[in-house]
């Protein structure tokens, strides 16, 4: 008796669909029938649009002076970061990408830059075959 109960629930859904049809049919035209489709898909398109926007990077950042043809000063980094530059370095461009997300611009063909929330940038330079040659920290 209760595997019938559990056999016959999806077919309950074929009266609510020919309900939900037949008032779409009656009342044809633009905002005369609610879509429940059109309002989720919108719902999951402002949700991405959302999710999307959220890494995205001020055009004004300091660091992005280089990716607009003004070379940034040179300063020194500490060995812990150091040791992160180095840890990139001969891996493969996904594990950067996997790992810091998408780059903020491309400086040149094949070199890239990373803003780090520790308020430095990273400039990877990749060659054909995806391998990080050089990776450079700085602020």
């Amino acid at each position: 008796m209760r595997r019938a109960r559990h056999r016959l629930r999806p077919l309950a859904l074929v009266p609510v669909a020919t309900l939900i049809l037949a008032a779409d049919l009656a009342a044809p035209g633009w905002g005369k029938f609610p879509n429940p489709i059109f309002y989720a898909r919108f719902a999951a398109n402002a949700l991405s649009d959302r999710l999307s926007a959220a890494d995205t990077v001020n055009p004004d950042d300091a660091r992005l002076r280089l990716c607009q043809g003004q070379a940034a000063a040179a300063s020194t980094i500490t060995d812990a970061q150091a040791a992160l530059r180095d840890s990139l370095e001969g891996k493969t461009s996904v594990l950067a990408v996997q790992s810091l997300g998408s780059p903020a611009c491309q400086i040149a063909d094949g070199s890239y830059r990373w803003l780090l929330n520790s308020g430095l940038s990273l400039d990877v330079t990749v060659d054909k075959t995806g391998v990080i040659e050089n990776a450079t920290l700085s602020r």
